[in-house]
């Protein structure tokens, strides 16, 4: 895919170099490509993802995921098996307006509903919609770990997941899955294009507009293409976020007027998302709406 081309391309690039002019191969008889291999995960993974690990944040984060999506299918009732079920998802955490609403005017009988603003990032519809998001996260997240470190890459990664799951359930939307946090790690590389962009050559930039381009347009088509499907919200919000926060954080390029800034949208964002799910309520009669809803819960136990 056009999103994932540039990233994939490194990947290869880089597996390349490091292998002696050629990507290690799981019938290699070299003990030390072999290493190699297991270090990476092995087969396919030595060469599609050569700069995977799993003791890495996204390598832990990957395998949180994988580990839900099995729970939910075979564990959490009504089973699916193959896909979790609508239900499943809710119980285990999925977004849900109203939940949070109930934990903001009873926060000691709901407070655990808050987790819908997290837990979602785990959760997944089918095994297409996991397996798209774990390309990605595969593809683009282990060099954008090692740029940026554990710490700030996992902040930027899930508090880009976290703003587009508010501005989801600010819209009542209520989606699930991580692309909220895949498309917050796509603006982060637009943002540190932004910031770095007077430093770079006419062929860069060149380069660069045409990858920014072909992004745009792909994100677009899928958009578009899934217009009734995908949550919208959630995507614009995880981008969003993702974009402040990485200008906020960047010490190195971003100017201090933009990080100040950045950082103050960043939180404004949050704070109306947050205002619009606890205090703007449609119903009146709160107190009515999360005791049905406790109720209906407990008979689905």
């Amino acid at each position: 895919k056009l999103v994932f081309s540039s990233v994939m391309a490194a990947n290869l690039e880089a597996g390349y170099a490091a292998h002696g002019g050629r990507l290690p191969s799981p019938w290699d008889d070299d003990e030390s490509l072999r290493d190699q291999s297991l270090r990476y995960g092995g087969f396919p993974f030595d060469r599609i993802f050569p700069s995977f690990t799993w003791r890495s944040v996204i390598g832990v984060t990957v395998a949180v995921q994988l580990i839900v999506y099995i729970v939910s299918c075979a564990i959490v009732t009504p089973r699916g098996w193959v896909a979790p079920s609508n239900l499943a998802n809710w119980k285990l955490g999925s977004s849900d307006s109203i939940q949070e609403a109930c934990a903001s005017e009873f926060p000691f009988a709901y407070w655990y509903e808050l987790r819908r603003m997290f837990v979602p990032i785990f959760l997944h519809g089918n095994i297409l919609h996991i397996a798209l998001n774990l390309y990605f996260e595969l593809s683009a997240g282990p060099d954008m770990e090692a740029q940026f470190g554990p710490f700030r890459f996992a902040l930027l990664f899930f508090a880009s997941g976290v703003s587009g799951n508010l501005l989801s359930d600010a819209f009542a939307t209520n989606g699930v899955g991580a692309s909220t946090s895949c498309y917050g790690i796509i603006a982060v590389s637009f943002a540190s294009l932004a910031v770095q962009w007077g430093g770079l050559s006419s062929e860069q930039k060149q380069a660069a507009q045409q990858r920014v381009m072909q992004t745009v347009g792909f994100l677009l088509f899928w958009e578009l293409m899934n217009w009734n499907v995908i949550d919208h919200y959630g995507h614009g919000g995880g981008f969003l976020g993702g974009f402040l926060l990485a200008v906020a954080l960047d010490k190195q390029h971003a100017k201090p007027t933009w990080r100040m800034a950045s950082a103050v949208l960043f939180g404004f964002m949050a704070v109306l998302c947050a205002l619009k799910i606890f205090f703007f309520h449609q119903e009146d009669n709160w107190k009515l709406i999360c005791a049905q809803r406790a109720a209906w819960y407990s008979a689905q136990q």
